[in-house]
């Protein structure tokens, strides 16, 4: 299938790949031209993602090959649908774009279109609108108001003098830095597991999307070869039958052959015997 645009996700990936990235024409006619690449890469999972729209359209299965030729590996990749009003790709974007902005590594060559663009930032500035205060925040103002009423409950039971008021305001304080330091090493170490998890899920994703993505070439291939078979199949028949009517000329030049022959011998007898008469 051909298309200009394409999610491209794949192992061996680095920002030296993607800049030096090419995706040549074949017969010696020059590289496809890149519009637009976008990619994110994971350094711990060795992977990238990549979000590529070209000049013009060329073939996916061709695509995978220049991948693979350039060192990547498991290549998978993703078209989008033509009647979705670019909704399918303006999510692959931002999938893309996300990643980069967590990992904080990434390669970006030439311009995105600017709707495209535009519908992208708006799907993530709509996201971030509906994000949740952070796990962190929640702790935190929640150790606080802890604190804070139990506070309160012994000012209220204080009924001696200033001085050890002061005292207990200081041992509240002690124990809420006590607290946010625990929360925030707790929230770390989650996060932490979580970036390791979300790596292995990925590549798991991408070995399974990779042997679907064989598979299919497969049947391609197959298809192509069924394709070649029956082409050959008419042009033999095409050569029997010109060899069938090549057979008949042949007979009909032997035969025709034979004849004249025969009449050149009658007319030489002919000839002798007027000879002889005279």
């Amino acid at each position: 299938m051909k298309n200009a645009r394409f999610f491209v996700s794949c192992f061996n990936a680095s920002p030296e790949f993607a800049a030096s990235f090419k995706f040549q024409k074949s017969r010696g006619e020059g590289e496809f031209a890149v519009k637009y690449m976008l990619v994110a890469f994971n350094k711990e999972a060795e992977s990238g993602e990549f979000f590529i729209e070209f000049e013009e359209k060329v073939w996916e299965h061709k695509l995978v090959e220049s991948f693979q030729s350039q060192g990547a590996g498991q290549v998978t990749t993703i078209t989008f649908a033509n009647n979705d009003g670019g909704e399918s790709a303006t999510n692959a974007l931002v999938r893309v774009m996300t990643s980069q902005k967590k990992s904080g590594d990434g390669y970006t060559r030439g311009t995105c279109p600017p709707a495209l663009h535009a519908k992208a930032l708006a799907k993530i500035e709509e996201a971030h609108k509906q994000q949740p205060a952070s796990e962190l925040d929640e702790k935190t103002a929640a150790a606080i108001k802890l604190s804070l009423e139990t506070q309160v409950v012994k000012l209220e039971g204080i009924e001696s003098g200033m001085q050890s008021q002061a005292v207990k305001l200081e041992g509240i304080e002690h124990g809420v830095c006590n607290v946010i330091p625990d929360y925030q090493q707790e929230i770390k170490a989650l996060k932490d597991a979580l970036v390791k998890k979300t790596a292995a899920c990925d590549t798991i994703e991408g070995r399974l999307a990779y042997k679907t993505r064989t598979i299919n070439q497969q049947d391609a291939y197959i298809a192509v070869l069924e394709d070649e078979k029956q082409t050959w199949s008419r042009e033999k028949a095409t050569l029997l039958n010109k060899y069938a009517t090549l057979q008949d000329e042949s007979n009909m030049l032997r035969t025709l052959k034979h004849i004249t022959e025969v009449l050149s011998t009658t007319l030489a007898e002919e000839r002798a015997a007027k000879r002889q008469r005279v």
